[in-house]
């Protein structure tokens, strides 16, 4: 920040023309922004450049200095049109950020092209468009093959990234081990606080998926160094975004009180932000750790409300997620024909966000193909209901889990959701949940024996009387 203060007062210096103006706007716009502190950096910018939707004042300009204006502008109304939920800002973002890329390749920069083509990978990924996002990254690195590249190891970071909300967390771990030496060497707390935020995101995509409880102990621990890293560089929005994951998997570990006050922490950063978007995603966090305390009143409010704030904006597959969360909420409630409206939007949603990557890859050896972010909604609700207490669903995961693994079970309640959604849609009906002892019923002596079993083994003699009907 003191280097961001230097920069403006030189902006006053009535000897520089206004192409050396222009660059210490540029420059003092980007240090604001890797701060996160984007309306700042658009106010940097001064006469070049003032709202989204206006075309940057690069008149007069020599082609490298137009191309950074470019630049910085298309940047800023990618994230500023993200926080607000701007209609259409990601994609003038990418016009702006395409035309600078033209410019420095024309001028054989070739590390600012890569920079400019690291910045439109991102608007892609916001937008869900995680192959267009995917294929730019892929010929970034491929022509940054040099270990001295600055955009080589931004690069890795991002893909790693895309990688993650693609569900591919074994490819994401390997651009991650290609990317560690870059960051092991840096001293920016900025690059190491993203590197051990993304490991620990990977860490807690494999614990949800293969029900590994240390991955979720050393994902706390990434997370907490991301968020100290940041803390010292001044990153409000990264911060955020730390305490966020870390309520979400302090939730996870059944520590709800330390989650509610990551999640509070996170919602203050956000909203000093003033980004809605992320404040919703905030909700929607606390939202699930509400349901897990079967606080399902209070989750349903909270999640209409993330709903509320998601629904604006061009984020289609965080909006997906928010819905599921409500419609579980309600479905909790009994109030069963809003939660299937609602879910069936999340369907819709997750479709969307399906529609800008390859869906139908082969996601196991053992599922036929199909969309993934279905898939991931299926997979949500499935670890919602393996956490409900006293329902069939919850005693099918149990039951399966024990024979055929954590991600199987999870896989299998999912599928046994879809059966019953489509029941539901089908005759009109309401779901009525069979209860938790619906396996024990199927054959009560069977299940006579094998408590009886477990209770011999234990050291115990046990006598059978009926029970006594009480008056």
């Amino acid at each position: 920040m003191d280097l961001t203060v230097k920069l403006l007062r030189q902006i006053d210096d009535p000897a520089l023309d206004r192409a050396e103006r222009a660059r210490l706007r540029c420059r003092a716009a980007k240090e604001l922004e890797d701060s996160s502190n984007y309306e700042a950096a658009r106010e940097a910018l001064g006469e070049l450049w003032q709202r989204i939707g206006e075309r940057p004042a690069v008149d007069g300009l020599d082609r490298r200095t137009a191309a950074e204006v470019l630049l910085r502008a298309g940047s800023l109304t990618g994230w500023i049109g993200s926080a607000k939920q701007i209609e259409g800002a990601q994609e003038a973002a990418k016009d702006l950020i395409s035309e600078s890329a033209a410019v420095f390749e024309s001028l054989g920069e070739t590390e600012k092209r890569a920079e400019a083509y690291v910045d439109l990978a991102i608007c892609y990924w916001r937008e869900g468009a995680l192959d267009e996002a995917r294929v730019t990254l892929q010929e970034v690195l491929g022509r940054l093959a040099g270990p001295q590249s600055e955009q080589r190891p931004r690069a890795l970071l991002n893909s790693a990234v895309i990688e993650i909300a693609a569900t591919r967390f074994n490819d994401a771990l390997r651009l991650l081990a290609e990317a560690a030496p870059f960051f092991d060497a840096t001293d920016s707390h900025p690059a190491q606080g993203r590197f051990h935020s993304a490991y620990a995101t990977v860490l807690k995509k494999l614990a949800a998926a293969e029900g590994r409880k240390d991955y979720i102990d050393r994902a706390l621990l990434e997370y907490s160094a991301a968020s100290y890293h940041f803390e010292q560089a001044g990153r409000t929005f990264h911060k955020a975004a730390t305490e966020n994951n870390i309520g979400f998997l302090l939730f996870t570990a059944g520590r709800f009180n330390e989650a509610y006050e990551h999640l509070d922490r996170a919602h203050l950063l956000f909203a000093s932000l003033k980004d809605n978007v992320h404040m919703g995603q905030v909700d929607d966090t606390r939202a699930r750790v509400l349901l897990g305390q079967n606080r399902n009143t209070e989750a349903e409010k909270v999640a209409r409300t993330a709903v509320r704030t998601l629904e604006k904006g061009e984020e289609p597959s965080v909006l997906s997620e928010a819905l599921t969360t409500h419609g579980v909420a309600l479905a909790r409630l009994g109030r069963y024909e809003q939660a299937r409206l609602t879910l069936e939007r999340a369907a819709q949603a997750a479709t969307r966000a399906g529609d800008n990557e390859s869906a139908g890859k082969q996601l196991s050896t053992r599922c036929r193909k199909g969309n993934k972010f279905i898939r991931r909604v299926l997979a949500q609700a499935a670890w919602a209901a393996s956490h409900t207490k006293q329902s069939y669903l919850c005693a099918l995961f149990a039951r399966l889990k024990l024979r055929r693994g954590w991600s199987r079970a999870i896989v299998a309640v999912a599928h046994k959701i879809l059966i019953f959604a489509f029941k539901v849609l089908e005759t009109g009906l309401p779901y009525q949940d069979l209860g938790n002892d619906y396996f024990d019923q199927l054959n009560p002596a069977r299940a006579t024996r094998k408590l009886l079993s477990r209770l011999e083994r234990l050291g115990w003699q046990v006598r059978l009387a009926p029970a006594v009907p009480s008056n």
